[in-house]
């Protein structure tokens, strides 16, 4: 099993469209249309967006921004047996919205109702048309190259039965667990895997009513994906390209660096040359690594939420060696970076 495509949910396909374009380097797949709904494909290797707009009131993309401001409103995971997936669900009762569609791409899929108003279909046979090969402008090369991972945030006291929901239906395995607290707020998060490894998808609640994490669920109208972390395999050339096309990023204390400089020289075995140090900090980018091992290096940056609402935003993350999982010192670095965001947006308020 893998994720297939991400589905973004929009009040004009065409604008977001020409912004992953322009900003992050994706390429046009084509357009569908019908008589409600207008959809494009956008994206690079194996990495599909779908991002449709609603055509009439009778569109399931407006009926779904009636209640929630443009985001992601379905992960598809390609399968292999989908007759399979269908028994399971019906034995975990699980509420199915569309059935068997076969689509215009040749794939028979199966829609089911996710966490909250997010949905989830399976697929079978890979759907994306961007990993034939196209012509690229100017012989350029998008350096993403994969989905990293999801983040999907749920309500306070309410990571338990979600956690159990995804390891019931896809048998996904906790791979981390974090309890993230600041002086004024905080997180629990639990990182799942499946079997394969292939999939990483971590779910976020709130630990206080001040959040982030609670801010973003009043915004969005409930419980939804956070964010989608795109991997790289050169995170310096990639913030560069996509700075060069004014795209914004969270900023990142220098007191981090400060501290990160410090962590660095208890290291044994540290790898990052000289040089990178300048542009991670220049750039912005956060850095962790296990603590036996300080040549596997975790690399991450955040953008800035890309819709009107303060909701969903992009990673952009490199893995050196065999890092796995998500730095907690990341995590709290992000954490924090989002609550000073917010706290400046409230002042200008």
């Amino acid at each position: 099993m893998k994720i297939d495509h991400i589905h973004f949910f929009v009040e004009d396909a065409a604008q977001t469209r020409d912004w992953l374009i322009q900003k992050m380097g994706f390429q046009s797949g084509g357009q569908r249309v019908d008589e409600h709904t207008c959809t494009e494909l956008v994206g690079s290797g194996t990495v599909l967006f779908r991002v449709s707009s609603a055509r009439s009131e009778s569109s399931p993309v407006a009926n779904y921004l009636a209640s929630h401001p443009a985001g992601v409103a379905n992960i598809a995971f390609l399968v292999d047996d989908l007759e399979l997936w269908a028994e399971k669900i019906a034995r975990l009762d699980i509420n199915i919205i569309e059935e068997y569609d076969l689509s215009i791409d040749n794939t028979e899929q199966l829609t089911i109702q996710g966490w909250g108003d997010f949905q989830h279909t399976l697929v079978t046979n890979a759907s994306n048309p961007i990993l034939a090969p196209i012509e690229l402008e100017q012989d350029y090369q998008n350096p993403i190259v994969d989905i990293d991972h999801v983040v999907l945030n749920v309500g306070q006291h309410q990571l338990a039965a979600a956690t159990d929901w995804y390891q019931s239906l896809f048998d996904f395995q906790v791979q981390q667990s974090f309890n993230i607290q600041t002086g004024s707020s905080g997180l629990y998060s639990q990182a799942l895997v499946d079997a394969t490894g292939q999939i990483q998808f971590n779910i976020n609640e709130p630990s206080s009513p001040n959040s982030q994490i609670q801010t973003f669920l009043d915004v969005n109208g409930g419980a939804g994906i956070q964010h989608v972390a795109l991997r790289t395999a050169n995170i310096f050339q990639t913030v560069t390209e996509m700075r060069s096309q004014d795209l914004a990023f969270l900023p990142i204390p220098q007191s981090y660096y400060t501290n990160l400089k410090s962590r660095s020289r208890q290291a044994h075995n540290f790898s990052l040359q000289h040089q990178e140090w300048q542009d991670l900090e220049k750039s912005e980018i956060l850095l962790d690594w296990p603590e036996n091992n300080a040549s596997d290096l975790l690399m991450q940056i955040f953008t800035q939420p890309i819709f009107a609402q303060p909701t969903f935003f992009f990673e952009i993350i490199e893995r050196r060696g065999q890092v796995q999982g998500f730095g907690e010192g990341n995590f709290l670095a992000l954490f924090q970076a989002i609550e000073q965001e917010e706290l400046k947006k409230v002042h200008a308020d």
